[in-house]
Formats: C-alpha cells, sequence, structure tokens
C-alpha cells in the first residue's frame, strides 16, 4: 500500500489517500489549497502504462475554514479544465447540499461553471435524535462517463457513512459482494421431518 496524507498539526483531523501497489503514483503537492482550516492532499494515479493519470484530491474543510476555499477550489478546477485533467475530488466539505443557501450556490457554480459534477445525492450523516440529515460528504469529479457505480455505505462506522465510486480506469480491480446460499443438514433429523409433513394440513402446488 502507498499513501500520502496532510495533517495541519491539531489533535484531530488528516486527510490521506491509500493507494494499492497495482497502481503508480506521483504527489502533487503543487496542487494544495492554502486556505486555513482545510486540509487536503492530491496525487496522480495511473496504471502502469502510458495512459493518461488521475488525478485524485482528499479535502477536510472544518466548517470554520476561510471564507476564500469557494475561491481557491474554483481556481483549481479551472486549472484542471484548461489543461484537460481527469479528475476526482473527495472528502467531507462540510456544505449541506440537502438545503439551499448562498454558500450552497456559490459552491455548486464553481463546480458546474468548470465541468465539474457532484454525484453523491444521499444524506451522509445521519442522526436519528435530532431527525437531522445532511449530505456533507461528496465527490466531485469531471469524468461522469468514466464513473461505473458511486453512492453511500449504510454503517455504523463512524457519525459520516462512507461514500465511495468505481472508476473505469481501475474497474477491472473492482469485485462486486458475492452471495452463496447454502445448506447445513449436519444436524437433520429424518424423523422429525416426515413428522413436520404429516403435521401440515393441506398443499398448495403450481406447475
Amino acid at each position: 500500500t502507498q499513501s500520502t496524507w496532510d495533517k495541519d498539526g491539531i489533535s484531530r483531523g488528516g486527510v490521506a489517500i491509500y493507494v494499492r501497489n497495482e497502481f503508480e503514483i506521483k504527489a502533487r503537492p503543487d496542487l494544495k489549497l492554502q486556505v486555513p482550516g482545510v486540509e487536503n492532499v492530491w496525487t496522480e494515479i495511473s496504471r502502469k502504462s502510458p495512459a493518461k493519470p488521475l488525478i485524485v484530491g482528499c479535502i477536510y474543510r472544518r466548517s470554520t475554514a476561510h471564507v476564500s476555499f469557494i475561491e481557491q477550489l474554483e481556481e483549481k478546477l479551472r486549472y484542471f479544465a484548461d489543461n484537460s485533467c481527469e479528475v476526482v475530488i473527495m472528502g467531507d466539505i462540510n456544505i449541506d447540499m440537502m438545503v439551499s443557501g448562498c454558500v450552497q450556490q456559490a459552491y455548486q457554480n464553481s463546480i458546474h461553471s468548470n465541468g465539474f459534477f457532484q454525484i453523491i445525492k444521499q444524506p451522509t450523516r445521519v442522526d436519528l435524535k435530532k431527525n437531522s440529515r445532511t449530505l456533507i460528504d461528496h465527490i466531485i469529479t469531471n469524468s461522469t462517463s468514466s464513473v461505473c457505480r458511486s453512492g453511500v455505505f449504510l454503517t455504523d462506522l463512524s457519525d459520516h457513512l462512507p461514500i465511495f465510486l468505481v472508476h473505469t480506469k481501475f474497474s477491472a480491480f473492482f469485485k462486486p459482494p458475492e452471495s452463496k446460499i447454502s445448506f447445513d443438514y449436519t444436524k437433520f433429523n429424518l424423523q422429525s421431518f416426515l413428522s413436520d409433513l404429516k403435521s401440515v394440513e393441506s398443499w398448495t402446488y403450481s406447475r
């Protein structure tokens, strides 16, 4: 496993990108957003071939982060668009896309105006006690046609639901879960089975 990471020195937080050894990576510290309250890391990921790499960014934006976040993000997205880069950006952005507001509108404008889309549509943080549902974890990409699958995992690993994306560049390494039905006859009792059959009053069947 290969990784790149970023942490701003406080006791909590931090972002990282872990990459399987089958892929080549190139850290891109030149892409880092210099915004107080925002941790982010960037890398190029490619298969061991001359194919164009995929730029992947992971961002954690605190809710108290500096207001220049959207402006700097838009500059970065414009750079990617101008250079025909294929990009996936993911993370806890702390902008709730389940509601409308000035921040949400500015954020969406900065994404859409540069050919990017936010593809997570389900809530990613649910508080049943407060009856609260927010969509604050996002995946942004300008290559939606290359997305095989994306969505939200329903699990209680943390107070946020994990988000995921399967990209065509790496889909050969994605194995969907397999299900198998089996029967255990080690404790089978023939007499009990015949007794259960006799106790059935009527039978229905179809051909």
